[in-house]
């Protein structure tokens, strides 16, 4: 589960950065 929250953070910082 934390896992999964840890990669959704990524994710979602990710798309930020990239301005999707």
């Amino acid at each position: 589960m934390k896992k999964n929250a840890l990669i959704n953070h990524i994710y979602f910082l990710l798309k930020l950065i990239i301005g999707f």
